[in-house]
């Protein structure tokens, strides 16, 4: 997010029906300039993680307090 730029989802050649409302970056990265953005991660045996990331900004700061 810093830089702007955001990476493709690897090995995905083509996407499903269902998930054609989605912003899925194939193929290469992508410029793009968002506030917000989420990544989930999946392991075997049930383990997975999902991460919410806010661009640091100075409204931001001031809007959600100085937290030290």
């Amino acid at each position: 997010m810093r830089a702007g730029v955001f990476p493709h989802t690897l090995n995905t050649k083509s996407i499903d029906e269902s998930a054609e409302r989605l912003d899925v970056i194939v193929g290469r990265p992508r410029k793009m300039s968002e506030e917000y953005a989420m990544v989930n991660s999946f392991g075997f045996g049930g383990v997975g993680a999902s991460y919410a990331y806010m661009r640091f900004s100075r409204v931001n700061r001031e809007r959600m307090g100085n937290p030290f």
